[in-house]
């Protein structure tokens, strides 16, 4: 694996942290529509590393949502996430649920999805 390489909002512009941040997670995961319900100072820091296709992050940050429709140009991605803090309200397919601190959750790119965390 490459070694862990660290980002964060800390140092951007208060208006522009939270659509950097977007770029990152979508650079770093798959093409997300995000938003946030924070409107000044978004804060996020995020430590990753990767080889090929594997990537893992450990993710802090303020709260955010997304949604992800697949398309015929979606790459293949299976997302493993364990929740440490927070809580992450997902759709995944027919299902609704809350991810809480110690849960661990497997996803496909393939199907369409949202999420709200609270940070």
């Amino acid at each position: 694996m490459t070694e862990v390489q660290t980002w964060s909002t800390d140092l951007l512009p208060e208006k522009m942290r939270f659509e950097a941040w977007a770029e990152k997670m979508r650079a770093l995961h798959m093409d997300w529509d995000l938003s946030t319900p924070v409107e000044d100072s978004y804060a996020a820091r995020v430590r990753y590393r990767g080889t090929g296709s594997v990537k893992v992050a450990d993710v802090r940050c303020a709260a955010f949502g997304g949604q992800h429709s697949p398309s015929a140009i979606t790459p293949d991605v299976v997302g493993i996430q364990l929740q440490l803090s927070g809580r992450l309200v997902c759709t995944y397919g027919e299902d609704r649920f809350t991810i809480k601190p110690g849960d661990l959750f497997v996803w496909d790119g393939d199907r369409a999805g949202t999420f709200d965390s609270d940070g």
